[in-house]
């Protein structure tokens, strides 16, 4: 038999970075310095990859440091080929910080008994 699945709570929408651009559908083989590379026109702060296990995710964020600049660059950018890829680049999400954890109460029962 197959379990049910709770139903998902919605999400509230998220929040828009003034200054962060999420740059998707990368190669795998862009690194740091390849977006880096990608960006080099504009004026960004920093540029990074996301990987797993020391592999790209096919993702990155650069920041800039003013909100001009970002748009700037989402304008510029957003639909560029790299790498025979079409790359999206767009406003990143702000993810608001994690929830602290409820501790974990099997210390506490075993302590109890």
């Amino acid at each position: 038999y197959m379990r049910r699945r709770a139903p998902r709570v919605p999400r509230e929408p998220a929040e828009l970075s003034k200054t962060d651009v999420y740059v998707g559908n990368l190669s795998y083989n862009v690194t740091d310095e390849g977006l880096a590379e990608i960006f080099a026109g504009t004026n960004f702060v920093s540029a990074r990859i996301i990987t797993r296990s020391g592999h790209s995710q096919g993702y990155g964020f650069v920041t800039f440091a003013t909100e001009a600049e970002q748009q700037a660059a989402i304008a510029a950018l957003n639909g560029a080929v790299v790498e025979g890829r079409l790359i999206k680049v767009a406003a990143a999400h702000v993810v608001p910080p994690k929830a602290e954890q409820p501790a974990d109460r099997s210390e506490e029962r075993r302590v109890g008994k």
